[in-house]
């Protein structure tokens, strides 16, 4: 194994883990302060957590393994939520079933993935 695959390995759990929900909504008070918009970030965090658990077939009952998920990997689940949210608001319909309007779909497009 090449030495740059084996710093990737031991690099990667530390880089990946540990970067929860909160982190995000911290890292982007702009969104976080918009309560529709935070809690549509956390419902579509929620529902992808959810879904790979189901995929995933862990040991966990779900509740206690979508916790789990969230707090360690929160942050990328938010930033695949944002752009699930994204692709939402270009559909009016769509927006109405998520509760969106189109103030806070202007928060949600102006968002940048860092």
């Amino acid at each position: 194994m090449k030495p740059t695959r084996i710093l990737l390995f031991i690099l990667f759990p530390a880089l990946s883990s540990a970067a929860g929900l909160d982190s995000f909504f911290s890292d982007n008070p702009d969104l976080s302060g918009n309560i529709f918009v935070k809690e549509a970030i956390y419902e579509q965090a929620q529902a992808i957590a959810v879904e790979r658990s189901w995929r995933e077939e862990t040991n966990e009952d779900l509740p206690n393994d979508v916790r789990k998920r969230l707090s360690s990997d929160g942050y990328e689940y938010a930033l695949l939520g944002m752009r699930t949210l994204k692709s939402i608001c270009k559909d009016s319909e769509l927006m109405d079933v998520n509760n969106l309007t189109n103030k806070e779909c202007v928060l949600i497009d102006n968002y940048k993935e860092k």
